[in-house]
């Protein structure tokens, strides 16, 4: 399977994401195109970075390469004021960005916004992460 389905609660919108190519096609609406969502993803004016369920468990799709994530990675988030550094040091990813003007709403955090990658930098070893994203 090639072609996923993403989506991002951030935005209320759906990603159709060709592995293949790294083409992503984006809905505001889930569409025919957009049969079963079996991930996440984050996206600004540079980057985007998708998180899926794979049976050997969750895989992160960044620059048209997949990596898996593996709980002894060594994934960072750093916050200063309104920027954010996410960092994979293992794989080399490095995603800064300005905080989301989509804010979401974290109730098992101290967090006041909450958005993809620190989700992932903070439960990426938590067993419910595996659960979540493995078929």
């Amino acid at each position: 399977m090639t072609k996923i389905g993403l989506s991002n609660y951030e935005k209320h919108e759906f990603c159709l994401l060709d592995k293949a190519t790294g083409e992503t096609i984006y809905h505001k609406n889930k569409s025919i195109d957009i049969e079963n969502v079996i991930g996440i993803y984050f996206r600004d004016d540079i980057n985007f970075l998708g998180l899926y369920s794979t049976k050997n468990g969750p895989v992160i799709f960044f620059k048209n390469k997949e990596y898996p994530i593996i709980r002894h990675l060594n994934i960072t988030f750093e916050k200063d004021d309104k920027n954010r550094t996410f960092k994979i040091i293992d794989y080399n990813i490095e995603i800064n960005y300005r905080e989301s003007p989509y804010v979401d709403f974290d109730n098992w955090s101290a967090e006041i916004d909450v958005d993809l990658l620190y989700r992932i930098a903070k439960t990426f070893q938590d067993d419910e992460f595996y659960n979540l994203f493995t078929l």
